[in-house]
C-alpha cells in the first residue's frame, strides 16, 4: 500500500536525487579535469565511478519518462502501474543514494579525522572510539560514513546504529543493538557488554573551516561560478559559523532569490537579537529560527511545530502527523476529506525537508528532526 499512495512522492524523490547525483557527478568531473591539468593521472576507481554514475542517471531518466507516459495514456488509473511505479522509484532512489554516497568526498578537515577513526577501527587494541563535538557539525554523517567504508572494506561484518536520546531508555537502545548483531539479550545485557567492554579512543569534530564552509554554501547553492554568487552571500555564509546544518537550512531558503533578498537576509541575520540558550551555539539557533521564519506556507510551520512535540529522536509517523493535523484543525486551509488533510501534509513534509528543518526517517513512512532542532 505504501508503494501505491507514495508513487507521486517517491517519483519526485528519485527526480531530487537523480540532480543531487548529477551535481556530484559535475564536483568530481571537475576534479579529474583539475587533476590532468596538472599532469596527475585519476585514480582509475574515480573513473569508474563517474562512468557508473552516468549510466544509472540515464536509466533514471528513461525510467520516469516511460512512468509518466504509463500514467498520463490511462484514462482510467491503473493501479498496477501506479504500484509498479512506487516500487520501483524507491529501489531506484536507493540505488541512486548509495552510488552518491560512494562519491562522498568531505572537507580536508573532515578527510583527517576520518582516516584517523578509520585507523583506530582498525587498531585491535582500541575497542571504543568516542566523536564528539557541537551540534551540527556532522558527527552523525561522519560515523555513517566510516560504518559504510569498515564494512565495504570487511573491518567488521556487521555495522549497527541506535540513537541514544538525552532521555535514556536503556532497554531500547540494547535491544536496537543486539537485534542488529544478531544477539539475544534473554532480560539481561550480559552478552551485549561482553561485545562493547573497551577502552576508549575520544575524537573531536570542530565547525568546518571557512574556506571549507564557504565551500559547502557555494555547492548547496548550486552555483559553481563565482561571480554569479551575489556579494552578500559570503556574509550570510559567515553568520552561520562553519555549521553544515544551518549553512544548508539557510541556503534553501534563498535559493534561486534575486540580490536584493540575499542583501534583506544578511540584514535580518545580523540584527535577529536571541536569548542565550545553554550549550547551543547562537549562530546555530539565529540561522535556524531565519529559516523557520521564512517558512512558506503557514502550513509548513504548523507540521514543524508538531514534529516538534514528539519526543527526541522519535521516528514521526506521516500517518501520526495526518491524524493530528485532522483532528486538532492544525493546518491553514479548511480541508474536510482525509485524504485531502494526507496530500497537504505530504507537501509540508517536503518542504520541511527541503529546507533541511526535517530528515529522512528509516522508512517513507516515517521523519526525524534533527538533534540540534
Amino acid at each position: 500500500m505504501g508503494y501505491l499512495n507514495h508513487h507521486k512522492k517517491n517519483s519526485k524523490k528519485l527526480q531530487d536525487e537523480k540532480e543531487k547525483l548529477e551535481n556530484e557527478v559535475r564536483r568530481i568531473n571537475g576534479r579529474v579535469e583539475r587533476a590532468r591539468t596538472n599532469n596527475e593521472i585519476p585514480e582509475a576507481d574515480v573513473l569508474q565511478w563517474i562512468k557508473l554514475a552516468n549510466g544509472m542517471k540515464i536509466d533514471v531518466e528513461e525510467f520516469l519518462g516511460e512512468g509518466e507516459n504509463k500514467l498520463c495514456f490511462n484514462w482510467c488509473p491503473n493501479i498496477y502501474w501506479r504500484y509498479q511505479l512506487g516500487k520501483d522509484s524507491k529501489e531506484k532512489i536507493d540505488r541512486v543514494i548509495s552510488l552518491k554516497d560512494e562519491g562522498y568526498e568531505d572537507f580536508d578537515s573532515r578527510a583527517k579525522i576520518f582516516k584517523e577513526i578509520i585507523k583506530a577501527l582498525e587498531d585491535l587494541r582500541i575497542k571504543m572510539i568516542g566523536v564528539y563535538g557541537a551540534g551540527s557539525v556532522g558527527k552523525t554523517t561522519m560515523v555513517v560514513e566510516v560504518g559504510k567504508l569498515a564494512k565495504r572494506n570487511g573491518v567488521f561484518g556487521d555495522v549497527a546504529i541506535a540513537t541514544v536520546s538525552q532521555t535514556l531508555d536503556e532497554k531500547i537502545v540494547k535491544e536496537k543493538i543486539a537485534s542488529q548483531l544478531g544477539l539475544t539479550l534473554n532480560g539481561n545485557a550480559d552478552s551485549l557488554i561482553r561485545v562493547l567492554e573497551a577502552s576508549t579512543k575520544e575524537i573531536l569534530i570542530g565547525v568546518l573551516a571557512e574556506i571549507e564552509a564557504w565551500t559547502l554554501f557555494k555547492k548547496t547553492t548550486g552555483i559553481s561560478i563565482d561571480s554569479e554568487i551575489p556579494s552578500e552571500a559570503k556574509e550570510v555564509c559567515d553568520k552561520c559559523g562553519g555549521l553544515p546544518v544551518p549553512i544548508r537550512a539557510v541556503v534553501a531558503a534563498l535559493k534561486g532569490k534575486g540580490k536584493r533578498s540575499w542583501k534583506y537576509a544578511l540584514r535580518q541575520l545580523k540584527n535577529y537579537k536571541m536569548k542565550e540558550i545553554a550549550g547551543i551555539e547562537p549562530n546555530l539557533f539565529i540561522s535556524l529560527k531565519w529559516s523557520y521564519d521564512r517558512l512558506e506556507p503557514k502550513d509548513a510551520r504548523s507540521c514543524f511545530l508538531l514534529c516538534s512535540l514528539f519526543p527526541e529522536d522519535a521516528e514521526i509517523s506521516i500517518d501520526d502527523l495526518v491524524r493530528y493535523s485532522f483532528g486538532m484543525r492544525l493546518l491553514d486551509q479548511n480541508l474536510n476529506i482525509f485524504d485531502e488533510v494526507r496530500d497537504r501534509v505530504l507537501a509540508m513534509v517536503d518542504i520541511l525537508n527541503e529546507s533541511c528543518l526535517l530528515l529522512d526517517g528509516m522508512n517513507e513512512n516515517v521523519v526525524k528532526m534533527h538533534d540540534v532542532i
